[in-house]
Protein backbone atom coordinates (compact mmCIF):
# COMPACT_ATOMS: atom_id res chain seq x y z
CA UNK A 1 0.00 0.00 0.00
CA UNK A 2 1.16 3.53 -0.68
CA UNK A 3 -0.27 6.94 0.12
CA UNK A 4 0.69 10.57 -0.11
CA UNK A 5 -0.41 14.14 0.46
CA UNK A 6 0.39 17.37 -1.34
CA UNK A 7 -0.25 21.03 -0.67
CA UNK A 8 0.13 24.04 -2.91
CA UNK A 9 -0.17 27.61 -1.64
CA UNK A 10 0.19 30.62 -3.92
CA UNK A 11 -0.36 34.33 -4.20
CA UNK A 12 -1.41 35.27 -7.73
CA UNK A 13 -1.11 38.80 -9.08
CA UNK A 14 -1.95 39.79 -12.64
CA UNK A 15 -1.63 43.00 -14.65
CA UNK A 16 -2.80 42.85 -18.24
CA UNK A 17 -3.39 45.59 -20.77
CA UNK A 18 -3.54 46.29 -24.48
CA UNK A 19 -3.91 49.24 -26.84
CA UNK A 20 -5.46 48.91 -30.29
CA UNK A 21 -3.31 50.75 -32.82
CA UNK A 22 -5.73 50.36 -35.73
CA UNK A 23 -9.19 48.86 -36.18
CA UNK A 24 -8.66 48.19 -39.88
CA UNK A 25 -5.86 46.78 -42.03
CA UNK A 26 -6.39 48.06 -45.56
CA UNK A 27 -9.98 47.31 -46.50
CA UNK A 28 -10.39 44.58 -43.87
CA UNK A 29 -11.94 45.49 -40.53
CA UNK A 30 -10.19 43.61 -37.69
CA UNK A 31 -12.08 45.03 -34.69
CA UNK A 32 -15.53 46.54 -34.32
CA UNK A 33 -15.71 50.12 -33.11
CA UNK A 34 -17.57 49.09 -29.95
CA UNK A 35 -14.35 47.44 -28.72
CA UNK A 36 -12.53 49.97 -26.51
CA UNK A 37 -9.14 51.11 -27.73
CA UNK A 38 -7.51 50.63 -24.33
CA UNK A 39 -8.02 47.85 -21.82
CA UNK A 40 -6.39 47.16 -18.47
CA UNK A 41 -6.97 44.47 -15.88
CA UNK A 42 -5.37 44.13 -12.48
CA UNK A 43 -6.17 41.41 -9.96
CA UNK A 44 -4.76 39.58 -6.98
CA UNK A 45 -5.86 36.45 -5.14
CA UNK A 46 -4.56 33.73 -2.84
CA UNK A 47 -4.76 30.13 -4.01
CA UNK A 48 -4.91 26.89 -2.04
CA UNK A 49 -4.81 23.33 -3.34
CA UNK A 50 -4.57 20.23 -1.15
CA UNK A 51 -4.73 16.61 -2.22
CA UNK A 52 -4.19 13.15 -0.84
CA UNK A 53 -4.35 9.60 -2.14
CA UNK A 54 -4.21 5.99 -1.06
CA UNK A 55 -3.55 3.03 -3.36
CA UNK A 56 -3.01 -0.70 -3.02
CA UNK A 57 -2.45 -3.75 -5.23
CA UNK A 58 -3.43 -7.43 -4.94
CA UNK A 59 -2.19 -10.54 -6.75
CA UNK A 60 -3.97 -13.86 -6.99
CA UNK A 61 -2.70 -16.33 -9.54
CA UNK A 62 -2.67 -14.68 -12.95
CA UNK A 63 -4.99 -11.88 -11.80
CA UNK A 64 -3.64 -8.49 -10.75
CA UNK A 65 -5.83 -5.79 -9.18
CA UNK A 66 -5.09 -2.19 -8.23
CA UNK A 67 -7.44 0.26 -6.54
CA UNK A 68 -7.04 3.75 -5.21
CA UNK A 69 -8.84 6.85 -4.05
CA UNK A 70 -7.76 10.48 -4.38
CA UNK A 71 -9.17 13.60 -2.74
CA UNK A 72 -8.66 17.13 -4.08
CA UNK A 73 -9.58 20.46 -2.55
CA UNK A 74 -9.16 23.51 -4.78
CA UNK A 75 -9.64 27.16 -3.92
CA UNK A 76 -8.59 30.01 -6.14
CA UNK A 77 -11.24 31.39 -8.46
CA UNK A 78 -13.74 28.76 -7.27
CA UNK A 79 -14.05 26.39 -4.32
CA UNK A 80 -14.28 22.74 -5.37
CA UNK A 81 -13.83 19.31 -3.77
CA UNK A 82 -13.55 16.02 -5.60
CA UNK A 83 -13.23 12.31 -4.77
CA UNK A 84 -11.57 10.34 -7.57
CA UNK A 85 -11.68 6.51 -7.43
CA UNK A 86 -9.34 4.47 -9.61
CA UNK A 87 -9.53 0.78 -10.47
CA UNK A 88 -7.35 -1.40 -12.68
CA UNK A 89 -7.38 -5.11 -13.49
CA UNK A 90 -4.99 -7.25 -15.54
CA UNK A 91 -5.29 -10.94 -16.37
CA UNK A 92 -2.46 -12.99 -17.84
CA UNK A 93 -2.87 -16.11 -19.97
CA UNK A 94 0.71 -17.49 -19.94
CA UNK A 95 0.28 -20.36 -22.43
CA UNK A 96 -1.22 -17.94 -24.98
CA UNK A 97 1.28 -15.13 -24.37
CA UNK A 98 -1.69 -12.85 -23.73
CA UNK A 99 -2.35 -10.09 -21.19
CA UNK A 100 -5.77 -8.43 -20.89
CA UNK A 101 -6.18 -5.10 -19.08
CA UNK A 102 -9.01 -2.78 -18.13
CA UNK A 103 -9.12 0.39 -16.05
CA UNK A 104 -11.42 3.13 -14.80
CA UNK A 105 -10.18 6.49 -13.59
CA UNK A 106 -12.10 9.52 -12.43
CA UNK A 107 -10.05 12.69 -12.95
CA UNK A 108 -10.17 16.18 -11.47
CA UNK A 109 -8.21 18.88 -13.33
CA UNK A 110 -7.81 22.45 -12.14
CA UNK A 111 -7.52 25.32 -14.68
CA UNK A 112 -4.12 26.49 -15.88
CA UNK A 113 -2.81 29.32 -13.71
CA UNK A 114 -1.62 31.63 -16.52
CA UNK A 115 -3.95 34.66 -16.65
CA UNK A 116 -6.49 32.78 -14.57
CA UNK A 117 -7.77 35.87 -12.73
CA UNK A 118 -8.47 37.76 -15.96
CA UNK A 119 -10.16 34.69 -17.45
CA UNK A 120 -12.32 34.31 -14.33
CA UNK A 121 -13.59 37.91 -14.32
CA UNK A 122 -16.58 39.08 -16.35
CA UNK A 123 -15.03 41.26 -19.06
CA UNK A 124 -17.60 40.63 -21.81
CA UNK A 125 -19.19 44.08 -21.86
CA UNK A 126 -15.90 45.82 -21.06
CA UNK A 127 -14.60 44.42 -24.35
CA UNK A 128 -17.59 45.40 -26.47
CA UNK A 129 -19.22 41.99 -26.54
CA UNK A 130 -22.61 40.62 -25.60
CA UNK A 131 -23.74 37.54 -23.74
CA UNK A 132 -23.61 36.06 -20.25
CA UNK A 133 -20.25 35.37 -18.61
CA UNK A 134 -19.75 31.79 -17.41
CA UNK A 135 -17.43 31.16 -14.44
CA UNK A 136 -14.29 29.07 -14.88
CA UNK A 137 -14.46 25.82 -12.87
CA UNK A 138 -12.26 22.70 -12.66
CA UNK A 139 -12.76 19.87 -15.12
CA UNK A 140 -14.17 16.47 -14.09
CA UNK A 141 -13.76 13.41 -16.28
CA UNK A 142 -14.32 9.67 -16.46
CA UNK A 143 -11.66 7.59 -18.24
CA UNK A 144 -12.36 4.01 -19.36
CA UNK A 145 -9.79 1.85 -21.17
CA UNK A 146 -9.48 -1.78 -22.25
CA UNK A 147 -6.29 -3.20 -23.73
CA UNK A 148 -4.47 -6.35 -24.71
CA UNK A 149 -0.88 -7.39 -25.29
CA UNK A 150 -0.14 -10.50 -27.36
CA UNK A 151 3.23 -12.16 -27.96
CA UNK A 152 2.95 -13.54 -31.49
CA UNK A 153 6.43 -15.05 -31.20
CA UNK A 154 9.40 -14.62 -28.88
CA UNK A 155 10.44 -11.60 -30.95
CA UNK A 156 7.15 -10.04 -32.07
CA UNK A 157 4.55 -8.44 -29.82
CA UNK A 158 1.23 -6.76 -30.65
CA UNK A 159 -0.41 -4.19 -28.35
CA UNK A 160 -3.82 -2.59 -28.66
CA UNK A 161 -5.94 -0.34 -26.47
CA UNK A 162 -9.38 1.25 -26.76
CA UNK A 163 -10.43 4.22 -24.65
CA UNK A 164 -13.26 6.62 -23.98
CA UNK A 165 -12.92 9.82 -21.98
CA UNK A 166 -15.93 11.96 -21.12
CA UNK A 167 -15.46 15.43 -19.64
CA UNK A 168 -17.65 17.89 -17.81
CA UNK A 169 -16.13 21.39 -18.17
CA UNK A 170 -13.41 20.27 -20.59
CA UNK A 171 -10.22 22.27 -19.92
CA UNK A 172 -8.36 23.98 -22.75
CA UNK A 173 -6.76 27.35 -23.45
CA UNK A 174 -7.56 30.24 -25.77
CA UNK A 175 -4.81 32.16 -27.55
CA UNK A 176 -5.29 35.94 -27.81
CA UNK A 177 -5.23 36.89 -31.50
CA UNK A 178 -2.59 34.34 -32.46
CA UNK A 179 -0.11 35.74 -29.93
CA UNK A 180 1.77 33.89 -27.23
CA UNK A 181 -0.70 35.11 -24.60
CA UNK A 182 -3.17 32.41 -23.54
CA UNK A 183 -6.13 32.23 -21.16
CA UNK A 184 -7.65 29.13 -19.53
CA UNK A 185 -11.11 28.14 -20.73
CA UNK A 186 -13.50 25.24 -20.32
CA UNK A 187 -16.06 23.89 -22.76
CA UNK A 188 -19.41 22.70 -21.46
CA UNK A 189 -18.50 19.07 -22.15
CA UNK A 190 -16.41 16.87 -24.40
CA UNK A 191 -16.01 13.24 -25.41
CA UNK A 192 -12.75 11.75 -26.69
CA UNK A 193 -12.57 8.16 -27.90
CA UNK A 194 -10.24 6.11 -30.04
CA UNK A 195 -7.73 3.29 -30.12
CA UNK A 196 -3.97 2.82 -30.24
CA UNK A 197 -2.06 -0.12 -31.70
CA UNK A 198 1.58 -1.12 -31.92
CA UNK A 199 3.60 -3.95 -33.46
CA UNK A 200 7.05 -4.32 -31.94
CA UNK A 201 9.93 -6.40 -33.32
CA UNK A 202 12.65 -7.22 -30.80
CA UNK A 203 16.11 -8.37 -31.94
CA UNK A 204 15.15 -10.06 -35.19
CA UNK A 205 18.70 -10.75 -36.30
CA UNK A 206 20.37 -7.39 -36.72
CA UNK A 207 17.03 -5.59 -36.89
CA UNK A 208 14.51 -4.28 -34.38
CA UNK A 209 11.76 -1.73 -34.63
CA UNK A 210 8.08 -0.91 -34.30
CA UNK A 211 5.05 0.43 -36.13
CA UNK A 212 2.30 2.24 -34.23
CA UNK A 213 -1.05 3.63 -35.35
CA UNK A 214 -3.64 5.60 -33.42
CA UNK A 215 -7.08 6.92 -34.27
CA UNK A 216 -8.82 9.55 -32.18
CA UNK A 217 -12.07 11.49 -32.34
CA UNK A 218 -12.65 14.39 -29.96
CA UNK A 219 -15.85 16.44 -29.88
CA UNK A 220 -16.47 19.42 -27.60
CA UNK A 221 -19.66 21.32 -26.91
CA UNK A 222 -20.31 25.00 -26.38
CA UNK A 223 -20.71 27.29 -24.50
CA UNK A 224 -17.24 28.36 -23.35
CA UNK A 225 -16.39 29.53 -19.84
CA UNK A 226 -13.44 31.76 -18.97
CA UNK A 227 -11.02 33.10 -21.56
CA UNK A 228 -10.76 36.63 -22.94
CA UNK A 229 -12.69 37.09 -26.18
CA UNK A 230 -12.85 40.36 -28.09
CA UNK A 231 -15.93 41.99 -29.58
CA UNK A 232 -18.89 40.10 -31.01
CA UNK A 233 -16.91 36.87 -31.05
CA UNK A 234 -17.71 36.59 -27.34
CA UNK A 235 -21.46 36.18 -27.81
CA UNK A 236 -21.17 33.21 -30.16
CA UNK A 237 -18.77 31.40 -27.84
CA UNK A 238 -20.52 32.21 -24.58
CA UNK A 239 -24.07 31.48 -25.75
CA UNK A 240 -23.52 28.90 -28.50
CA UNK A 241 -24.89 25.37 -28.12
CA UNK A 242 -23.20 23.56 -31.00
CA UNK A 243 -20.46 20.95 -31.14
CA UNK A 244 -17.08 21.05 -32.84
CA UNK A 245 -13.84 19.01 -33.09
CA UNK A 246 -11.51 19.86 -30.22
CA UNK A 247 -8.08 21.27 -31.01
CA UNK A 248 -6.40 17.87 -30.34
CA UNK A 249 -8.75 15.99 -32.71
CA UNK A 250 -6.20 14.35 -34.99
CA UNK A 251 -7.89 11.35 -36.56
CA UNK A 252 -4.89 9.34 -37.77
CA UNK A 253 -1.32 9.20 -36.47
CA UNK A 254 1.36 6.79 -37.69
CA UNK A 255 4.86 6.25 -36.28
CA UNK A 256 7.53 3.74 -37.28
CA UNK A 257 11.19 3.06 -36.64
CA UNK A 258 13.65 0.47 -37.94
CA UNK A 259 16.93 -0.01 -36.08
CA UNK A 260 19.97 -1.78 -37.53
CA UNK A 261 22.79 -2.87 -35.21
CA UNK A 262 25.66 -4.59 -37.08
CA UNK A 263 27.98 -4.38 -34.05
CA UNK A 264 27.30 -4.28 -30.31
CA UNK A 265 28.73 -0.75 -30.14
CA UNK A 266 27.39 0.59 -33.46
CA UNK A 267 23.80 1.23 -34.59
CA UNK A 268 21.68 3.16 -37.10
CA UNK A 269 17.95 3.90 -37.16
CA UNK A 270 15.41 5.16 -39.67
CA UNK A 271 12.10 6.70 -38.56
CA UNK A 272 8.96 7.92 -40.30
CA UNK A 273 5.85 9.71 -39.04
CA UNK A 274 2.49 10.79 -40.46
CA UNK A 275 -0.20 13.06 -39.00
CA UNK A 276 -3.56 13.48 -40.70
CA UNK A 277 -3.97 17.10 -39.52
CA UNK A 278 -5.60 19.08 -36.72
CA UNK A 279 -8.76 21.20 -37.04
CA UNK A 280 -8.76 24.99 -37.06
CA UNK A 281 -11.21 27.87 -37.13
CA UNK A 282 -10.25 31.37 -38.23
CA UNK A 283 -10.80 34.00 -35.55
CA UNK A 284 -12.65 37.14 -36.60
CA UNK A 285 -13.14 38.61 -40.09
CA UNK A 286 -10.60 37.60 -42.70
CA UNK A 287 -10.06 36.85 -46.39
CA UNK A 288 -7.72 34.53 -48.25
CA UNK A 289 -5.77 37.52 -49.61
CA UNK A 290 -5.33 38.92 -46.12
CA UNK A 291 -4.18 35.55 -44.76
CA UNK A 292 -1.74 35.22 -47.66
CA UNK A 293 -0.20 38.57 -46.75
CA UNK A 294 0.00 37.56 -43.11
CA UNK A 295 1.29 33.98 -43.44
CA UNK A 296 2.48 33.57 -47.02
CA UNK A 297 1.25 31.28 -49.79
CA UNK A 298 3.48 28.34 -48.75
CA UNK A 299 1.73 28.05 -45.40
CA UNK A 300 -1.74 28.52 -46.90
CA UNK A 301 -1.03 25.68 -49.34
CA UNK A 302 -0.68 23.41 -46.29
CA UNK A 303 -4.18 24.34 -45.06
CA UNK A 304 -7.44 22.78 -46.29
CA UNK A 305 -10.03 25.54 -45.83
CA UNK A 306 -12.93 23.46 -47.14
CA UNK A 307 -12.37 20.76 -44.46
CA UNK A 308 -11.31 23.18 -41.74
CA UNK A 309 -8.10 21.21 -41.10
CA UNK A 310 -4.42 21.57 -41.80
CA UNK A 311 -3.20 19.19 -44.45
CA UNK A 312 -1.41 15.97 -43.49
CA UNK A 313 2.19 16.26 -42.36
CA UNK A 314 5.01 13.74 -42.48
CA UNK A 315 8.67 13.46 -41.61
CA UNK A 316 11.58 11.13 -42.31
CA UNK A 317 14.40 10.95 -39.75
CA UNK A 318 17.76 9.17 -39.54
CA UNK A 319 19.91 8.53 -36.47
CA UNK A 320 23.18 6.77 -35.80
CA UNK A 321 25.36 6.13 -32.80
CA UNK A 322 28.57 4.54 -31.63
CA UNK A 323 30.17 3.73 -28.30
CA UNK A 324 33.63 5.25 -28.66
CA UNK A 325 35.02 4.08 -25.34
CA UNK A 326 33.92 1.36 -22.94
CA UNK A 327 35.72 0.67 -19.69
CA UNK A 328 34.84 0.08 -16.07
CA UNK A 329 35.41 3.73 -15.21
CA UNK A 330 34.39 5.59 -18.35
CA UNK A 331 31.96 5.25 -21.26
CA UNK A 332 31.73 7.69 -24.16
CA UNK A 333 28.81 7.65 -26.62
CA UNK A 334 28.46 9.62 -29.86
CA UNK A 335 25.05 10.08 -31.51
CA UNK A 336 23.96 12.05 -34.55
CA UNK A 337 20.40 12.75 -35.75
CA UNK A 338 18.94 14.27 -38.89
CA UNK A 339 15.27 15.27 -38.60
CA UNK A 340 12.87 16.00 -41.47
CA UNK A 341 15.33 14.88 -44.16
CA UNK A 342 13.08 16.05 -47.01
CA UNK A 343 12.86 19.53 -45.44
CA UNK A 344 9.07 19.37 -45.74
CA UNK A 345 6.99 22.32 -44.57
CA UNK A 346 4.67 20.84 -41.96
CA UNK A 347 1.95 23.02 -40.45
CA UNK A 348 0.88 21.71 -37.05
CA UNK A 349 -1.68 24.36 -36.03
CA UNK A 350 -3.18 27.24 -37.99
CA UNK A 351 -4.49 30.56 -36.66
CA UNK A 352 -7.71 30.17 -34.71
CA UNK A 353 -9.57 30.99 -31.54
CA UNK A 354 -8.20 28.10 -29.49
CA UNK A 355 -4.77 27.61 -31.08
CA UNK A 356 -2.06 29.73 -32.58
CA UNK A 357 -0.02 28.95 -35.67
CA UNK A 358 2.72 26.38 -35.18
CA UNK A 359 5.16 24.95 -37.72
CA UNK A 360 7.24 21.82 -37.39
CA UNK A 361 11.00 22.32 -37.49
CA UNK A 362 12.67 22.27 -40.93
CA UNK A 363 15.55 19.93 -41.68
CA UNK A 364 17.79 19.94 -38.62
CA UNK A 365 20.94 18.19 -37.46
CA UNK A 366 22.14 17.34 -33.95
CA UNK A 367 25.36 15.85 -32.65
CA UNK A 368 25.62 14.65 -29.05
CA UNK A 369 28.57 13.38 -27.07
CA UNK A 370 27.70 11.71 -23.75
CA UNK A 371 30.04 10.40 -21.10
CA UNK A 372 29.32 8.12 -18.14
CA UNK A 373 31.75 7.71 -15.28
Amino acid sequence: MKSGVEGWFSSVREDLGFHIVTYRLGTLRIFDRDLPQDFHFSGRSAGRTQSGFIQDAWHTGDLHLTAGLRFDHYRLVEKERAWSPRLGVAYQVPHAGLVLRASYDRAFQIPAIENILAASTDQVRNLGGQGAFLPLVPSRANFVEVALSKSVSPRIRVDGSWYRRSFQHFADDSVLLNTGVSFPITFSSAVVHGFESKIEIRSLGLLSGYVSYSNMVGVGRLPVAGGLFLGDNARELLEGMGSFPISQDQRNTLRSQLRFQPRPRLWAAFGASYNSGLPFEIEGPSTVDFLAQQYGSRILNRVNFSRGRVRPSSSLDVSGGAELLHSEKLKIHLQTDVFNIANRLNVINFAGVFSGTALDAPRSFTLRLRSEF
